[in-house]
């Protein structure tokens, strides 16, 4: 609903509506869910944040492979180092990606069972 619409209702309707004071202004028998959803949502953010930390030093990591790739292609003399050189790099990329995938993973099930519990309690 657009703010215009509450200013609408009788006043004791846009009260019983009113959030603007935060989580100070819930009333009481909702004030344990509040905290905990905040709080399990601070953490999701925080882990998010972390996250993509991770993932953006993996990329730049995998960046710099690829282009030592190229580079180690140029090097290579005969076919037998060109075959060497792609399976050396195809190989060490699925080893990095199953990696770094089973890390992040692992990451988020341990936040997702963090908030289940949280939530449970």
């Amino acid at each position: 609903m657009a703010k215009d619409s509450f200013e609408r209702l009788p006043s004791s309707e846009a009260e019983r509506f009113n959030l603007s004071g935060g989580a100070d202004s819930v009333p009481d028998v909702w004030q344990p869910v509040v905290e905990t959803m905040s709080a399990w949502n601070a953490k999701i953010w925080l882990s998010a944040a972390t996250a993509n930390g991770e993932y953006m030093d993996f990329l730049k990591r995998r960046t710099k492979a690829d282009l030592a790739f190229t580079q180690a292609l140029a090097d290579c003399e005969c076919p037998a180092d060109v075959w060497r050189t792609y399976s050396d790099f195809w190989t060490t990329a699925a080893s990095d990606y199953r990696s770094e995938f089973g890390q992040l993973a692992s990451q988020w099930n341990a936040v997702t069972a963090e908030g289940a519990a949280a939530l449970a309690a």
